[in-house]
């Protein structure tokens, strides 16, 4: 028996890349992630609900998109629903979650995007698809793809996949992870990726659970491993007032950074808002907000650690 090629579940994909790895990138945002970030601002790339098992084993499940300021008001999408989900309230759509059963038959009949499906399943041919039209953009700038998330070595068969298809195209790829899976699955990647990009949240144990619903004992074994292996690699700190950038989590960072073997360069990623509206069109409660630091604190930490021989950067 011939086993199916692995698929991916796609969340989106994001061109003209600036902020995720050197030069002019697109990005392609897997879904599933083992952390719960307090602050997250890509929930459709966290959902393991009732969901649809991936070739992986993993279950990962999609949530309606429901965005009413895009409905037209035509109500043709109100019969298909079997459910009878779907209702318009001053002539935009409205779904009642309770009764939805993921069926997707909405999907294809909404002209606009006002329903939409939170992720997609895309096989290997299609993905590649997606990178190759942006290759006149990776030449001219030093770019390439990069593999982010929620985490996209939740699904290694798939990234595995693509990196070894983008390796023989010659283009340069960069996979954005949170750390929090076995060495294995690292070890089973590490050929074929041409950088690592490896988000850093806290360093207190305790605190990391609090933000994130998880130890960060592996993440911090896998960020040790990677270094050194020798592999190239950036670390990226989300910088979050009130909650990990405080002057006790940033004396934290320092020491860690400090103990490495090597320096890999450092981003500091600013907490912002923009993926707050997410939350209610995906039926989820608003998450906690919070704030950003102060610049003078940025720069404080900044300063601190270039002197421990770090080179940094403000953004991806």
């Amino acid at each position: 028996m011939v086993e199916a090629e692995p698929k991916g579940r796609i969340f989106n994909v994001q061109r003209f890349s600036l902020h995720d790895g050197p030069g002019i990138r697109v990005t392609l945002f897997f879904q599933g992630c083992p952390l719960r970030c307090l602050w997250c601002h890509n929930p459709e790339g966290t959902l393991i609900p009732e969901g649809t098992p991936t070739p992986e084993g993993t279950p990962l499940g999609s949530r309606p998109l429901v965005v009413p300021e895009r409905c037209i008001g035509d109500g043709e999408c109100l019969p298909l629903c079997p459910e009878g989900a779907l209702s318009l309230e001053g002539g935009r759509i409205r779904l009642d979650r309770g009764l939805c059963t993921l069926c997707g038959l909405c999907f294809s009949h909404c002209p606009t995007g006002a329903l939409r499906p939170s992720c997609r399943t895309m096989t290997l041919a299609e993905a590649m698809a997606v990178i190759l039209k942006e290759r006149p953009f990776f030449s001219e700038s030093g770019g390439g793809v990069t593999f982010s998330g929620g985490e996209p070595l939740a699904q290694p068969a798939f990234l595995r996949l693509l990196l070894q298809e983008c390796r023989q195209e010659g283009i340069s790829t960069a996979v954005d992870t949170c750390g929090e899976v076995p060495w294995e699955t690292f070890e089973s990647v590490l050929p074929r990726t041409d950088l690592f990009l490896f988000d850093l949240k806290a360093l207190d144990e305790g605190l990391h659970r609090r933000l994130t619903g998880r130890s960060n004992g592996r993440i911090l074994a896998n960020l040790n491993a990677l270094v050194r292996s020798g592999v190239p690699l950036r670390i990226r700190i989300p910088l979050v007032g009130g909650a990990n950038a405080d002057s006790e989590a940033l004396e934290g960072f320092v020491r860690f950074l400090s103990g490495l073997s090597r320096r890999p360069p450092v981003d500091l990623l600013l907490y912002h808002t923009l993926g707050r509206e997410k939350y209610p069109r995906l039926g989820l409660p608003l998450p906690p907000l919070f704030t950003q630091p102060s610049p003078e604190t940025v720069s404080a930490f900044r300063d601190t650690l270039e002197r421990e021989g770090f080179c940094t950067t403000l953004g991806g």
